[in-house]
């Protein structure tokens, strides 16, 4: 049995162990006998990480000829950018490549089998820019493996991110990541302070795109037209197609040899899921369930269809002579509410409610200008406001995954929360 790790919490080495220390089996790819539950084997993609570098992204189990031998192979693209090939018996680390950029290290020693680390990737004392960004080069959309063609289809996020060292006190049932970051490349890079910190490192991107990579020589044979930043999971066939789905609504059929594109269809809702297909009867069928939403999903940006159009998850199933799939409905767009009087508060409880707003409430719902997935709380009719303390204290919508936060939220500290998003 084959398992991917996690990261480590505070995200940085030097306030989660200041004693140092690689973390054994952070962020790592551990090999367990399933008869008897003991360790074969593992391998730490990023010791000592600093920067949200999983190891959870999905593996791949292929036979290969590597090195003109064949070989058993286990195959990973973590968020870390590089894709490394192992022998799934010994553990034997046999390649690791970059499939993106990478600026944390300059490369993976095959001899030690550890990243060689750059000082760029230290934020320890001052904001640094750094490829690829806590999202990674891959997350959980998976690639895909043919034996037709022998290339790996990666689903690749390019974005490079600023980390700044934020000491976080502990507090029980929260997220204690210890850093600040940002995303240069939604802003402005002209800005002295951006440009200070990005000048000789490669300028900043937030897109997405497909790669086909050859695992026995490290290389990438192809790369798709860029697509909207956290596009879908990868689906390869036995006769060389590859599908994938992207975050502006269009499921795309690509030659797996080439990267040509042989067919776009616009279904209108953002994918991020892997297409698969299925047989009934001698008919071949490809479904793909669609629907927008994961860590990006307090703010629709320009070119989601998310944006644009009503996000309900659907399932889309296709095959040929089927008919053309209807497209979601053109979203709604709703006005700001005024609050009713009763639910304001003095202006020290505004302040005191924007704070714990930030700090627990805006991961998800953003701010007024916008909303994404979830509800924009400026916008709540007076019967929600009526209900405010039942959500947020009494868990009136836990079955839809808006939990209680009576374990760290007190009365005082909903009214104040309640206060600053009923201020005119």
């Amino acid at each position: 049995v084959y398992v991917g790790t996690g990261n480590g919490s505070p995200h940085p080495i030097w306030l989660r162990s200041p004693a140092g220390g690689d973390n054994l089996y952070l962020s790592s790819i551990v090999a367990i006998d399933a008869d008897s539950g003991r360790k074969k084997w593992h391998y730490q993609t990023t010791p000592s990480d600093s920067w949200d570098y999983t190891a959870t992204q999905n593996m791949i189990l292929a036979d290969i000829e590597f090195g003109g031998k064949p070989r058993k192979v286990i195959m990973q693209a973590p968020k870390n950018g590089f894709f490394y090939v192992l022998d799934r018996v010994t553990g034997e680390l046999l390649s690791a490549e970059k499939y993106t950029t990478v600026t944390w290290a300059e490369r993976v020693d095959l001899k030690t089998g550890r990243p060689v680390i750059t000082a760029q990737s230290d934020f320890s004392k001052e904001t640094k820019l750094v490829w690829p960004s806590e999202a990674g080069g891959h997350n959980w959309p998976p690639m895909s493996y043919s034996e037709k063609t022998g290339l790996v289809y990666i689903p690749v996020l390019e974005a490079a991110m600023t980390f700044a060292v934020a000491e976080q006190p502990y507090r029980p049932y929260s997220v204690t990541q210890g850093v600040q970051t940002g995303l240069p490349a939604l802003g402005d890079l002209n800005d002295p302070a951006v440009a200070k910190l990005i000048a000789g490192q490669p300028k900043p991107k937030f897109e997405q795109v497909l790669k086909a990579f050859d695992p026995r020589t490290g290389k990438i044979v192809w790369t798709s037209k860029v697509m909207p930043f956290w596009s879908g999971g990868v689906m390869t066939t036995a006769s060389g197609l590859v599908i994938q789905g992207s975050a502006d609504g269009f499921l795309t059929v690509y030659d797996g040899k080439n990267g040509a594109v042989l067919r776009r269809i616009n279904i209108g809702t953002g994918i991020m899921a892997a297409p698969m297909a299925y047989e009934v009867d001698g008919e071949q069928y490809v479904a793909v369930p669609a629907g927008f939403g994961g860590s990006f999903n307090a703010y629709f940006l320009p070119g989601w269809a998310a944006k644009e159009r009503v996000n309900d998850p659907r399932l889309i199933v296709f095959n040929l002579g089927g008919s053309p799939v209807k497209l979601a409905a053109p979203r709604p767009n709703l006005p700001l509410l005024a609050a009713p009087a009763q639910y304001r508060g003095s202006v020290a409880q505004v302040a005191r409610g924007g704070t714990l707003y930030g700090e627990n409430c805006a991961r998800c719902h953003g701010d007024h200008t916008e909303s994404g997935g979830y509800p924009n709380l400026w916008k709540m009719p007076p019967e929600t406001h009526a209900a405010f303390d039942n959500i947020v204290l009494g868990g009136a919508f836990s079955y839809a995954g808006m939990a209680s936060f009576k374990d760290v939220l007190s009365p005082t500290d909903a009214r104040d929360i309640h206060a600053y998003l009923a201020a005119p």
